[in-house]
């Protein structure tokens, strides 16, 4: 969970950059890096899970293309055996693939920003599902973006945000032209299965390549005595790797998580948290001082993220978790949240 700004430097004599990118600073507290490249501005910073430490942004040998993202390349070995870091391989993809098929090569959860000085363009891309934020905007001065919309509207700017499963081409100068390239990834919807065998091992494989190169004692999770984050802490004890578990008291079913806990004693050491209002006030304090404005928007669940108390419980789970060196954090979205009526116990909580 990085986070860059890439600005024409002309903006920085007018605004403080630092200032507009208070926010998703705090996504990045490991390295911070600021570079000019050309007649622009890169900032990185750098959240450290995995691999050695890397600042950004990565450069070709000439500085003719700059390349800054936020996320994780799984399969970064195939692709650059000897890169030591993932990000390390995007130049050389996109030097010898081009647009968008550098981008169809990577297996990952990214935003990645490009800016290509000999072709004076710029590209953008984003994963599947859009799982980093990734926000644009352009204007006579060039083509700028940044993780967080907050931090272009800072700088007087129009921010869009880049749609998921997208590889978009700009015009770095005279239009601000975009190219839509097409999506990262073509899905097939075609349904051949008749059993679960399948998709078993490539949810254990979805687990294991996201903590292949993770650091010692890096791994942590937030459980509940639901069916995402069991069986999550179930494929983590199936490949025997060590974690942290922690989990919230409030409607959960505690002897399901003592059950876990017992499961996975041998790779898992478990928290129950019992927390208070004051500790749900102070985490939704931080959470309104330094993260990102989002609105629920669908139907039935109005209303900022912010006041939701999963996200301060989350928030609070994730402070204890970096305290104790922890950074890599697994979760998941169950299929009732996702394409039936999320409810517990028989009871609707919220519709779809």
């Amino acid at each position: 969970m990085c986070s860059f700004l890439v600005v024409a430097a002309s903006l920085s004599l007018i605004y403080n950059l630092s200032q507009v990118t208070r926010r998703q600073q705090h996504r990045g507290p490991d390295h911070h890096s600021e570079v000019r490249v050309g007649d622009y501005i890169f900032i990185h910073d750098l959240l450290h899970m995995t691999g050695p430490l890397t600042p950004q942004p990565f450069l070709a040998d000439d500085r003719s293309v700059a390349v800054v993202f936020n996320g994780e390349i799984y399969n970064f070995k195939e692709l650059c055996p000897s890169c030591l870091s993932d990000g390390e391989c995007l130049v050389g993809l996109y030097t010898t693939y081009g647009a968008p098929m550098f981008a169809r090569l990577l297996d990952g959860e990214f935003a990645i920003v490009i800016h290509d000085f000999a072709r004076q363009v710029a590209v953008l891309a984003s994963d599947p599902f859009g799982t980093k934020p990734l926000s644009y905007a352009c204007d006579s001065r060039g083509v700028h973006a940044a993780t967080y919309e907050s931090s272009l509207m800072g700088l007087g700017l129009e921010a869009r945000r880049v749609p998921p499963n997208t590889v978009l081409e700009v015009t770095l100068y005279g239009g601000c032209r975009e190219t839509p390239l097409g999506p990262t990834f073509e899905f097939d919807l075609r349904q051949f299965k008749t059993d679960t065998s399948d998709w078993q091992r490539a949810f254990t494989a979805a687990v294991e390549k996201r903590v292949r190169y993770a650091r010692p004692g890096a791994v942590f999770l937030g459980l509940s005595s639901g069916y995402d984050s069991g069986a999550i802490q179930a494929a983590l004890v199936g490949m025997s790797r060590p974690h942290s578990a922690y989990s919230i008291y409030s409607h959960e079913d505690l002897g399901i998580l003592e059950a876990r806990a017992e499961y996975s004693r041998n790779v898992s050491d478990s928290t129950l948290f019992i927390l208070t209002e004051g500790d749900l006030s102070r985490s939704h304090t931080i959470l309104t001082e330094r993260g990102e404005p989002f609105h629920y928007s669908q139907r039935g669940r109005l209303g900022m993220m912010f006041d939701d108390p999963a996200a301060s419980g989350m928030a609070f789970i994730c402070a204890v978790a970096r305290e104790e060196g922890r950074t890599l954090y697994l979760s998941g979205t169950g299929a009732d949240e996702t394409i039936s009526d999320y409810g517990f116990n028989g009871t609707r909580i919220f519709p779809h």
